[in-house]
């Protein structure tokens, strides 16, 4: 790793250590190279790791993803909107004492293990998703759509109160973590997915098209 990844795992793990989601582990018999992955267009990173060894020893869980072309449907005729991401998404999900191990990694100078879900094992992706499903079931395809982040949505002012309220309770009961900075409310216009969503539909955003038309 250059120096100035080196800095931003020895950081993030070091946090990670302080809030117990990893631990030191210099036993461990497991150990996958961390992958520090540059976020688009900003000058940070997003830790993963390259699980493909213990990755090819796991049996996959069968499951379903959403269809966007699907749940859009739901937005249709909605007036109001109320985006939200995760603080650290997968980090917030415990993960089970058999598979700490399994999926330790390594930086440049320690070998952790995590005991929350990792972002790069496999079923990561489908786990969250699942577990926000069932956290969410309430609200979700009603007023609530989540596939990267939540996209919460209303035809009118009372309502959009109102199921606010309730994603809040739901997050409180279920010790999940918003990110207040990456959140936005009472938005007549979101940009979800690759598609503008208003008042008027659903429409593909045109910065993602950009390349087609020219």
């Amino acid at each position: 790793y250059p120096p100035h990844v080196r800095n931003f795992l020895q950081e993030f793990n070091d946090e990670l250590v302080r809030l117990g989601w990893v631990y030191e582990n210099a036993s461990s018999r497991w150990a996958c190279p961390a992958l520090p992955v540059k976020k688009p267009g900003k000058d940070e990173f997003r830790q993963t790791s390259d699980y493909r060894p213990a990755n090819a020893e796991t049996e996959p869980i069968a499951g379903v993803m959403p269809i966007l072309q699907v749940i859009m449907e739901h937005v249709r005729g909605m007036c109001f909107f109320g985006l939200f991401d995760f603080i650290k998404g997968f980090w917030q999900l415990p993960l089970a004492k058999a598979s700490q191990e399994i999926l330790s990694y390594t930086t440049d100078a320690k070998v952790y293990t995590p005991t929350r879900v990792p972002q790069g094992c496999s079923d990561a992706a489908l786990h969250f998703q699942v577990t926000m499903e069932r956290c969410f079931a309430k609200l979700l395809y009603k007023h609530l759509l989540r596939i990267d982040d939540l996209l919460l949505y209303a035809e009118d002012v009372d309502t959009y109160l109102e199921k606010l309220g309730e994603l809040f309770s739901l997050m409180n009961e279920f010790g999940l973590k918003l990110s207040a900075a990456k959140s936005s409310l009472f938005q007549r216009s979101v940009k979800w997915c690759g598609k503008i969503i208003d008042g008027d539909g659903v429409r593909h955003d045109p910065q993602r098209i950009a390349a087609l038309r020219e």
